[in-house]
Formats: structure tokens, sequence, C-alpha cells
């Protein structure tokens, strides 16, 4: 009978979505099958924390491009303003030339 490490071995090379699948239709032999599952659980999990990390990154990821959208905004009013107020002053200028 093999060890526990030798079926983690060889679910190792079938990989999880084919282990999952064998569990699924007892199709491992009965021997395999309580570490196929434990196997099978832990894989899970370990795709489970992956998935969650990716997820907050993707929320931190998030907010600083909103950050950084809000400040271009504000960049864009300041600018816009004071292209207002250089188009007044222009248009002053040019009706009360100074002589």
């Amino acid at each position: 009978m093999p060890s526990v490490e030798e079926n983690e071995r060889t679910f190792e090379s079938m990989g999880l979505a084919r282990v999952r699948m064998l569990v699924g239709t007892s199709g491992l032999p009965q021997h395999m099958m309580s570490d196929a599952i434990q196997w099978v659980a832990l894989g899970e999990e370990k795709e489970r924390h992956r998935r969650i990390g990716f997820e907050v990154e993707q929320q931190q990821i998030a907010r600083e491009q909103r950050k950084i959208a809000l400040s271009t905004l504000r960049a864009a009013w300041i600018a816009a303003g004071a292209a207002i107020i250089a188009i007044i002053v222009a248009c002053l200028a040019w009706i009360f030339p100074r002589v």
C-alpha cells in the first residue's frame, strides 16, 4: 500500500481538477480515496486563499486608481479655472488697451 507522500506525489502529477473529478466519481482505489479527499480539500483551501488574496489586491488597486482619478480631476478643474481667468484677462486687455 503506498504511503501518503507517494499518493500526494501521484495526485500532484494528476493535478487538482483531475483528482477532484476522480474523488467525485469514486474513480480511485479505495486505499487512496481518503488521502485524495484530504489532498483535494487542502488544494481547494489554497485556491480559495489565493483567490481572496487576488481580490484584496484588486480592491487596493481600484482604490489607488480612484485616488489618482480624483487628483487628476481636481487638477483639471484648477487648470480650467486658470484658463478661464486667462481668457477674461486677455479679453479685458483687448477691450481696454493701455496706451
